[in-house]
């Protein structure tokens, strides 16, 4: 886990059984791929989403490597997302 996503747990109150919850056990769903990563939805209770971003990189290696690089729960800014939290709103743009 980067120090980034340490930070992030902490001011959105995400706790160990929450991360847990929503990434271990309630069937997370990638929401996002990259070429070196993943953006993942999961559930830590009913009605409280949470993303995280894991990134990957199998070079130079035999074993893909993972590391948490942030989470955070997108219903604190639940204007930015869809319902369900797996897409963002379109952007306005001034004319």
């Amino acid at each position: 886990m980067t120090a980034h996503a340490d930070e992030e747990m902490y001011n959105d109150e995400i706790t160990i059984d929450f991360f847990e919850n929503a990434i271990g056990y309630d069937n997370p769903k990638i929401i996002k791929k990259s070429r070196n990563g993943y953006l993942v939805l999961g559930w830590g209770t009913e009605n409280e989403p949470l993303h995280v971003r894991i990134a990957y990189n199998n070079k130079g290696s035999l074993h893909t490597r993972y590391r948490i690089v942030t989470m955070y729960r997108p219903d604190r800014n639940s204007e930015l997302w869809r319902k369900g939290y797996e897409k963002k709103k379109k952007k306005f743009r001034l004319r």
